[in-house]
């Protein structure tokens, strides 16, 4: 039974390849399932999920965390598939990637640096503070990269919401877990 679900897509030789790890309650993190498209689009990601669902796959609660890179093809299977019984957590070092192209390249780490206090905060009200401070700083540079951050909103945040903390929270907030199985592959 799981309690958490990792997807990302990554380029192989041209393909896009979208992968799923699920974590158990007893911490174990099993790759679930994996699909070659075109692209990250709805329909290869909905064919994926209903491929991993058909296979018994079961929540261990009546809700699932899913830690996703913000594609809104991923978002919206899901959410087709679930609906409200997928809670979304937005992986941050795909934000933070995503921001630094609307930013100069002085500003990169800056981006980073900000993200990551965010993300390490223990409350969400002092995290929700900090990211309104990061949107302000943003659009003193770029209108672009502080809507791109509204636009990822409380899926950055929820598991400040869901009072996660610690190492728990860290492990939480990226799709590392999918980009090292991913690059264990490539090499391969």
């Amino acid at each position: 039974r799981f309690a958490v679900i990792f997807i990302d897509g990554t380029h192989v030789e041209g393909r896009t390849v979208v992968a799923a790890v699920g974590v158990t309650t007893d911490s174990q993190k099993i790759p679930i399932g994996i699909i070659e498209g075109d692209s990250e689009n709805a329909e290869v990601v909905k064919e994926l999920l209903s491929s991993i669902r058909d296979r018994n796959f079961q929540f261990a609660a009546t809700k699932i965390l899913a830690v996703l890179d913000g594609s809104k093809a991923l978002k919206n299977a899901l959410r087709a598939l679930w609906g409200d019984n997928v809670v979304i957590q937005r992986c941050y070092i795909h934000k933070a990637r995503n921001l630094c192209e609307y930013m100069p390249k002085r500003a990169h780490s800056e981006i980073y640096s900000r993200l990551k206090k965010i993300m390490g905060l223990n409350t969400y009200s002092a995290a929700k503070h900090e990211y309104e401070l990061f949107a302000r700083y943003l659009g003193s540079m770029s209108f672009d990269a502080e809507k791109s951050l509204r636009e990822a909103g409380e899926d950055l945040l929820i598991l400040h919401r869901l009072d996660v903390i610690g190492e728990l929270r860290k492990s939480l907030t990226t799709t590392n877990v999918i980009e090292n199985l991913m690059n264990r592959i490539k090499d391969k």
